[in-house]
């Protein structure tokens, strides 16, 4: 089995793993707290980027995992 697949199987069995815990520990409590403050909020807290933080931070990974800069159009990508 590829080593991909097996991590796959890994993670799902600690999601099922992590669910079964949590439904078990609610189902302990004698009064269960509002679903409101269970669920997670998906909004991110960070500051919107503009076009050219966005550019220069793709030019950092960019460097750091070693790739080429290639023109584009005339401009450097």
């Amino acid at each position: 089995m590829s080593d991909g697949r097996i991590k796959s199987q890994k993670r799902k069995m600690n999601e099922m793993l992590f669910l079964a815990w949590h439904i078990e520990a609610l189902a302990r409590q004698k009064r269960l707290p509002g679903l409101s403050s269970l669920i997670k909020d998906d909004k991110t807290t960070g500051k919107q980027q503009s076009d050219e933080e966005m550019m220069n931070m793709a030019k950092l990974l960019n460097a750091a995992f070693g790739g080429e800069v290639i023109e584009v159009y005339g401009d450097t990508q």
